[in-house]
């Protein structure tokens, strides 16, 4: 007896049963009797069935959360398979190490075996067809011999019932020449009282289709009129956010300017008192001197400060161009981020929450649209403004920290831009919505659902990018941004 084939049938033995075993949850017994299946395999040299016995451990390890082994026997699966040229085993491969990447949330990864699974796929069916369309042509051969002898003797039997079936068959056909021609002639006559009817119909048709096309293009106009005063009405209430939000952002520069300059009058004050004494201390004018240089750049670089917040108020109010122009996204992002922090504060005093920046520092110049992105940014950070402000309202929240997180990096030659906040996070089932123009689930009265609509083609269309949308009810949202 062949010890070789011995231990192939114990090793398909033992995987079947093995099957079996991880069909009632048991995965760890299942596993040891694969791996029992993989010796008597390797004992054998039968790599083909190595291979798949690898890609059912590997779909076992993945069960068992060991997601580096699984990907070990995916890997020595996917070198006996191509190796073999074993193309189910590639398949099969592919499609485990696409589920493995999915569920360690590497996404890219998890796209790129899966196309690959499906060329495999398509190749494996193919070869099927090709298989069932060899035997459907042995077959036909087969049956074309059969009929091509029972042809023969038909023909036989039918040639002395030939010339009794003529005679026949020339009385048939003067009776259906008889027949059609009568048929010919109802059927015109009916023809042509059908057409009269369908010539009326037809008419009150294309009346009625008339009438709609004018109802419905009124429709249209006023659909188009509705839509651009929604969206129009959407831009003033992010211009007032953002008005909000400066108003209160500007006050900090102007305290300074205004206690810096009080400061320094009263340093002027007692600098002419000491210049009346008869005994001046030089000593005590110089360091009044100093001070109002001091103070002076102060008043200056927060004026500055001011000058660039009315700047930034009037670049986003100023109509778009569409125009791209280098920006520094970084202080972008930090400029709407804090804007869109003290317009809700604005609206409510006692709101705090913690602000983390991460920017890249490599991150240089960007081809946008500043005013549209800045808008983009600004609907992001006061949705996320609004989540953290719900959840920090709720009964349950005494020990709970409002926080919004912002980064940016590279991604290939990709800028990404995150903001996470721990907010109330978004359902389930309406996160496929929320892209959707005018769809919000915030009350009726507090949005317009055409921010997050808006935003979605400044990125995707104006932009060529991607806004994506992660989130777990209860725990908080991620919107990514790659331009």
């Amino acid at each position: 007896m062949d010890i070789g084939n011995i231990y192939k049938e114990q090793g398909e033995a033992l995987q079947k049963i093995g099957n079996n075993v991880e069909a009632k949850n048991k995965f760890l017994a299942s596993k040891k009797l694969c791996l029992l299946s993989l010796k008597m395999d390797e004992k054998n040299g039968d790599k083909s069935f190595t291979a798949l016995i690898c890609v059912s451990l590997a779909n076992l390890e993945v069960k068992l959360k060991e997601y580096e082994t699984a990907n070990k026997y995916l890997q020595k699966a996917l070198l006996l398979a191509k190796e073999l040229g074993f193309k189910i085993a590639i398949r099969d491969t592919y499609s485990s190490l696409s589920d493995l990447e999915s569920v360690k949330g590497n996404y890219k990864e998890a796209y790129n075996y899966y196309k690959n699974y499906i060329v495999y796929r398509d190749s494996v069916v193919n070869n099927e067809y090709k298989e069932k369309s060899v035997k459907l042509q042995m077959q036909y051969e087969f049956d074309k011999r059969e009929s091509l002898v029972t042809i023969k003797q038909a023909k036989k039997d039918a040639e002395s019932q030939r010339s009794i079936n003529r005679q026949y068959t020339l009385i048939g056909l003067l009776l259906l020449m008889i027949l059609i021609f009568l048929t010919i002639t109802y059927f015109q006559w009916r023809n042509n009282q059908q057409k009269k009817k369908a010539t009326a119909l037809l008419q009150r048709q294309r009346d009625e289709i008339n009438e709609q096309r004018i109802q419905l293009s009124v429709s249209i106009t006023d659909l188009k009129t509705t839509q651009t005063q929604l969206i129009q009405s959407e831009k003033m209430a992010s211009l007032g956010e953002l008005t909000a939000g400066i108003a209160h952002e500007i006050q900090n520069p102007l305290n300074f300017v205004n206690n810096f300059s009080d400061v320094s009058a009263e340093l002027v004050g007692e600098l002419e008192e000491e210049q009346q004494r008869p005994n001046r201390d030089p000593t005590l004018e110089a360091e009044l001197l100093g001070d109002l240089r001091e103070n002076l750049k102060k008043i200056s670089l927060h004026g500055g400060r001011a000058s660039n917040i009315v700047k930034g108020m009037l670049e986003h109010a100023r109509t778009s161009t569409g125009e791209r122009q280098p920006t520094d996204v970084n202080a972008l992002t930090d400029e709407y981020l804090r804007l869109a922090y003290h317009g809700h504060r604005a609206k409510d005093k006692h709101f705090t929450c913690d602000l983390i920046t991460d920017f890249a520092p490599d991150l240089g110049q960007v081809n946008v649209v500043p005013q549209e992105i800045g808008r983009v940014l600004l609907n992001l950070f006061n949705n996320a403004f609004y989540a953290v402000s719900k959840r920090d309202n709720q009964p349950e929240s005494t020990t709970y920290q409002p926080t919004v997180e912002v980064t940016t990096h590279h991604l290939g030659d990709h800028v990404v831009i995150r903001i996470r906040d721990n907010g109330t996070g978004i359902p389930e089932s309406v996160k496929a919505k929320i892209f959707q123009p005018f769809f919000t689930t915030k009350p009726t009265g507090e949005g317009t659902g055409l921010g997050l609509s808006l935003s979605y083609d400044i990125v995707t269309k104006g932009h060529g990018g991607t806004l994506e949308v992660l989130s777990k009810e209860g725990e908080g949202t991620e919107f990514v941004i790659t331009i």
